[in-house]
């Protein structure tokens, strides 16, 4: 092989290095972005959660004291 030949070789090898690094990075970039995506969806899902869960809870805690209320409302008969 001459001269011309190790040099287009060369230069190939560099090209395909270069395409594989850009690529790498780009893979890279884009799992990044895709990972804080997720991280905020996750952040809004658990807050929409949070949400259910506390308006659930206030809602057990009403029937609980309308609950509370009435049995103190009941008068004893005296028998």
């Amino acid at each position: 092989m001459d001269r011309d030949t190790w040099v287009s070789l060369g230069a190939l090898l560099g090209t395909l290095f270069s395409v594989g690094a850009v690529s790498v990075g780009y893979i890279r970039a884009s799992m990044r972005n895709l990972r804080n995506e997720l991280k905020d969806e996750f952040r809004r899902e658990n807050e929409i959660l949070r949400q259910h869960v506390n308006h659930g809870f206030a809602r057990i805690d009403e029937r609980l004291n309308m609950l509370e209320q009435r049995t103190y409302d009941i008068k004893p008969t005296g028998t």
